[in-house]
């Protein structure tokens, strides 16, 4: 976290400095009280406009100094969060997808939006406070020390050093405290998003449950944050009475040395205005510290996030020279296991995965894009192992709920830019004009019918220009003419090598080179559409 503190340093040095003006404009004013009390007896009129004008003049210079003091906060703040969250979803960005799907989207959420703002609040915030705190002690210190009774101030000193045992004694239990909150809170935001996002499902006979599930979980949720609030009240009761401490300390000390003629009236009068400017800087500190205590939780798991993989440099591939290569290909997860699956994807052909649902289909994608990881055999492509290689660009892989921006076409297709949207045109002229029309005009493309989201993810795949495309059910929600047209326009590109997942058995099949038919994860007839169709295991799949 230092360095994040490091690159705020400009407007976080500038801050301190005009804190420490602040500070000392301040600081005179009590010194000027006793020079007024011990003074009253001389009826001198220059003396007295001279302290009344000093007073003024401190007064103004706080205002300004606190003003600039204020504006270089924000800034060091404002700079402070803009830092650590562009590094965040940077880092995020760059997961792998087995590290990213780890965890729920909600916690990603809730740490972009929350415990970074949280950071800024409680670490960075009470540590420059922690600073002028000590700056403005040291100010009123040096002052007391020399302008008004060294005694005092030492005691003062003393005293002070003293109230700092207070959030030793409390701040590695409030830490935990404020870590069990947090982690409620987090799973409170996964729920809000779960429910959320299942909104269709409420309705009148569900619309009372999933509000008794929202609020069951916001009351576990605020359990836990009252019992955080609890012992965080403990924390500042006890810190209290060190500082108070303090207060009677002082006290003491002056109802003493008054007691004994050993100070003037405007000694006393002073050290209590200065007992009162020493509260406040003691009382920062000590909150500070336990504050700043209480976010090491918070920062570690942030920390945690932004720790970057220790990736193996992987060798870019951009296009197939011959041959994608399942070989012996295992995969186990929950109840499900591809078995043994060996198969040779040869370049420029085309190919369609069929089978019942769960049949191994998805799941033969998923580790040729790397979302799964075999429990055994190997992938090559052109002969080279599939983990050695980057595939990114050659391979774009789209599925039958691809996401969809909530912003416009031309963003969607493109991936912001990342593709030249001009190449469509020809894509565009195709299809209905109405339709199209309809996208266009759509600010939100999340709005959109699923077929039209589906149009989209089309027209994403077209733009990557990748040399692989793989695909699973990309037209199941799009009418009969708009399938056609896609699937004629697919049919027709000559240098892609065409994975595809259907559940469409009719003639349309013979489109392709070639059809693999699986079942309960495992590849049971392979060969083209006129082989295919007359074998009893694709007349059994069609009669289901």
């Amino acid at each position: 976290m230092k360095e994040y503190v490091f690159k705020v340093k400009k407007p976080l040095v500038l801050q301190i400095i005009f804190s420490t003006l602040s500070t000392a404009a301040l600081a005179i004013l009590p010194y000027l009280t006793k020079v007024l009390f011990d003074s009253l007896t001389q009826k001198d009129l220059r003396l007295f406009l001279f302290l009344i004008s000093a007073y003024i003049l401190c007064n103004l210079a706080n205002i300004f100094f606190s003003y600039i003091e204020m504006i270089y906060s924000w800034k060091k703040s404002i700079q402070f969060e803009l830092n650590l969250k562009k590094d965040f979803f940077k880092s995020i960005v760059n997961y792998s997808y087995k590290r990213f799907s780890s965890k729920d989207i909600g916690e990603y959420i809730s740490l972009q939006g929350n415990e970074i703002t949280q950071l800024e609040m409680d670490y960075l915030s009470p540590l420059v406070d922690i600073f002028q705190a000590l700056i403005t002690l040291i100010v009123y210190g040096v002052i007391f020390f020399v302008l008004i009774d060294w005694r005092i101030a030492l005691v003062m000193i003393i005293a002070s050093i003293i109230t700092l045992i207070g959030p030793k004694l409390t701040s590695k239990r409030l830490s935990e405290k404020r870590k069990i909150y947090l982690d409620k809170m987090g799973e409170y935001v996964s729920k809000i998003k779960d429910l959320l996002e299942g909104f269709k499902l409420i309705k009148t006979s569900t619309k009372n449950n999933i509000i008794d599930e929202h609020e069951k979980t916001l009351k576990e949720t605020s359990k836990f944050r009252f019992n955080y609030g609890k012992y965080k009240c403990i924390s500042m009761l006890i810190n209290g009475a060190f500082i108070y401490s303090l207060n009677i300390t002082g006290f003491l000390v002056v109802a003493y040395l008054l007691y004994k003629n050993e100070i003037t009236i405007g000694t006393a009068v002073a050290t209590l205005g200065y007992l009162e400017a020493f509260m406040g800087p003691i009382d920062r500190l000590v909150y500070n510290i336990n504050t700043i205590n209480s976010t090491e939780s918070i920062k570690l798991k942030v920390l945690e996030f932004l720790k970057i993989e220790n990736k193996i440099e992987l060798e870019h591939k951009e296009s197939l020279e011959n041959s994608i290569k399942f070989s012996g290909v295992d995969v186990k997860f929950n109840n499900f296991t591809l078995e043994n699956f060996s198969y040779e994807f040869n370049k420029g052909k085309k190919y369609a995965l069929i089978g019942h649902s769960g049949s191994g289909k998805s799941t033969i994608i998923n580790s040729l894009m790397k979302y799964v990881d075999l429990s055994g055999g190997e992938i090559l492509i052109d002969d080279k192992n599939i983990n050695e290689i980057d595939t990114d660009k050659m391979i774009t892989c789209i599925n039958q709920y691809e996401h969809i921006f909530a912003t416009d076409l031309k963003n969607n297709a493109t991936v912001f830019d990342s593709y030249n949207f001009k190449s469509l045109n020809m894509l565009l002229g195709t299809l209905d004009k109405q339709m199209i029309k309809c996208i266009e005009e759509k600010q939100n493309s999340q709005q959109l019918s699923g077929g039209e989201k589906q149009v989209i993810s089309f027209m994403r795949m077209l733009l990557s220009n990748s040399q692989v495309l793989v695909m699973d059910e990309i037209f199941s929600a799009t009418d009969m003419n708009t399938s056609k047209r896609l699937q004629d326009i697919l049919m027709s590109v000559t240098d892609k090598t065409m994975i595809m997942i259907t559940h469409k058995l009719s003639e349309e099949l013979a489109c392709f080179d070639e059809i693999l038919i699986m079942n309960n994860g495992k590849l049971v007839e392979s060969g083209s559409y006129d082989d295919i169709s007359k074998s009893q295991v694709f007349k059994n799949l069609k009669a289901v």
